[in-house]
């Protein structure tokens, strides 16, 4: 039996030597290399890529236990109690005695790091966490952190899982978000009062990659969550793409939202800064104020106005105008009447220059030679693949009778709510479209409730 038990206890140990060198050395590299090696394969443009380090940190919590702790925990443990007998039983034989002694000292230091390195893995991919979303956040915009072939690729293979019976929960958006909480980017930013809601979401087409934005929000934070899908309404998976961090679509420097979203409104009306080439197109202003101190009208705006379209998940700009422009009204009231509204702008070709002269004061005209107008771009297009998809949503859910009542502002702005109690608002593209679309729908669906300001 002495010659059997020390055969076995050479072959553990010779294994658990090496499980051993490999667990000091994995933690020995999160204790002296750089964390940002761990972040990723570094950036192309806006899209963050994987390397082996980040693919490791997120994968290790759901793998690790399964495949390697409890596996490797029966095999030490039996180790442990062979060596201790082995260590008592033949302890005048000095030879073997330190043989079982030895080993016994080896199992100890194998429990110890298979119980530590799940602890520091975990301590250390919370850092790696916090200085990826950081870079993200500092970045500005709308991060991806993968390409549409890389996204492709893993919707490919999580939809066969999910059609094999797993995975059911990238089915829902809201869950991969909150699993990106638990264990992705967004770790950093989970909190007690997480609130999600979807701000928008694309039907589900074969053969084309859907869309839908989760927003997060807490007393800290508020992020826009960017997701990809595959497959139909009854087996599409979805996957994240993009964050934009401290997003606020109705983010001003007017000083509150009404004043923005009626001067929005207003230019909506005219044919000088919106127009329509297509009739299934929207509309949408996104205009940043030039002299934020200033609070009485006039006020001095550019404006960033756009015909858009959502064809196969993708938003495509039909038209558009961007300019400078003086917007005056008579008074301030809670509710802004936009035929009261006037405007000046700039005339075309020569007289450009001649007319911001004329109609701006001087340090808006510096302002204005030096614009940058991305920053509204990134805006109106945000802002209109959210009402876009969101309209279209809203529609769909009443031609299939989900909606129990809808409700409109002067603003345009209209709020359905479903029966199970989920709301969802979009901007209606003329007053009174969403009555009509109910109208359309009443004798197959029966009453639901309009109300109006």
């Amino acid at each position: 039996m002495k010659k059997t038990l020390l055969i076995i206890s050479e072959f553990f140990s010779r294994f658990f030597s090496v499980v051993l060198i490999g667990g000091i050395l994995l933690l020995f590299s999160t204790f002296i290399t750089i964390p940002d090696l761990w972040m990723g394969g570094g950036r192309s443009g806006n899209v963050f890529h994987n390397n082996f380090g980040s693919i490791f940190l997120e994968n290790f919590e759901k793998n690790y236990m399964f495949f390697f702790f409890f596996p490797l925990l029966v095999f030490v443990i039996t180790l442990l109690l062979v060596s201790i007998f082995i260590w008592i039983y033949y302890r005048r034989d000095k030879k073997t005695g330190d043989i079982g002694f030895k080993n016994v000292i080896l199992s100890l230091l194998v429990i110890f790091v298979l119980i530590y390195l799940p602890i520091r893995i975990n301590d250390f991919r919370f850092k790696v966490s916090q200085m990826k979303a950081d870079e993200l956040a500092r970045s500005g915009g709308i991060t991806k952190i993968s390409t549409p072939a890389e996204r492709r690729e893993f919707l490919n293979i999580y939809h066969s899982l999910y059609q094999e019976g797993m995975l059911a929960w990238r089915h829902d958006p809201i869950v991969v978000v909150e699993h990106d909480l638990k264990y992705g980017i967004l770790r950093p930013y989970d909190e007690e009062d997480n609130k999600l809601s979807i701000e928008a979401m694309t039907g589900a087409e074969p053969g084309v990659l859907g869309s839908a934005v989760v927003l997060l929000q807490n007393e800290k934070h508020r992020i826009a969550v960017y997701l990809s899908s595959q497959g139909t309404e009854d087996d599409r998976v979805w996957v994240v793409y993009g964050y934009e961090f401290n997003k606020n679509l109705t983010a001003n420097n007017f000083g509150n939202d009404q004043i923005e979203k009626a001067i929005a409104n207003y230019l909506l009306t005219e044919k000088h800064f919106s127009w329509k080439n297509r009739d299934n197109s929207h509309n949408f202003c996104a205009i940043e104020n030039l002299k934020p101190d200033k609070e009485l009208f006039p006020l001095y705006v550019w404006a960033y106005c756009c015909e858009y379209i959502i064809e196969d998940g993708k938003l495509k700009t039909i038209s558009g105008s961007s300019g400078p422009a003086k917007i005056d009204y008579p008074n301030e009231l809670s509710y802004y009447d936009l035929s009261k509204f006037s405007f000046e702008a700039p005339g075309d070709g020569s007289n450009y220059s001649k007319d911001i002269k004329t109609i701006f004061p001087e340090d808006i005209q510096q302002k204005i030679f030096a614009h940058d107008v991305e920053d509204l771009i990134t805006k109106a297009e945000n802002y209109a693949f959210t009402n876009i998809s969101n309209w279209n949503l809203i529609k769909q859910a009443i031609a299939e009778c989900e909606i129990e009542s809808v409700m409109q502002t002067h603003a345009l702005e209209v709020t359905a709510t479903f029966k199970d109690g989920r709301e969802i608002t979009a901007q209606e593209p003329k007053i009174d479209d969403i009555f009509d679309i109910v109208d359309q729908n009443k004798e197959k669906c029966g009453e639901i409730k309009m109300m109006t300001e």
